[in-house]
């Protein structure tokens, strides 16, 4: 599953100048840290100001931890991971019921009762 986010400089953006540009995650960490060091230059501080995902991204989200945790969905079905952003609030939730195993899912379903239930 890729999304993408919208990084600016926050001390350019505060003065007024938007420089910023668009990320897909997850990358490897190498290219997240050169995209961020690209767009900071000087400065030491950046926001995500927008973003095109499933879930809620909040402007002060770490991208480094959010790159790291879509990585550890790389190994699933995205129709899976759909299906749980659907029901969960966080990628933190969803990664926590993948762990668990405590999860059922049922493709090409249009009613309950081709689940059988």
């Amino acid at each position: 599953m890729e999304i993408k986010v919208y990084i600016s400089n926050l001390a350019k953006y505060n003065d007024g100048e938007l420089v910023g540009d668009w990320i897909t995650l997850p990358t490897d960490s190498e290219i997240l840290e050169s995209f961020i060091e690209k767009i900071l230059g000087e400065d030491d501080e950046y926001a995500i100001h927008d973003y095109e995902a499933f879930f809620s991204i909040y402007e002060f989200d770490n991208p480094y931890k959010l790159n790291e945790l879509l990585q550890q969905l790389k190994s699933y079905d995205s129709r899976l991971i759909q299906s749980l952003f659907y029901n969960l609030s966080s990628l933190e939730d969803v990664l926590r019921v993948l762990g668990s195993g405590e999860y059922s899912c049922y493709y090409d379903m249009e009613s309950m009762q081709d689940v059988g239930l």
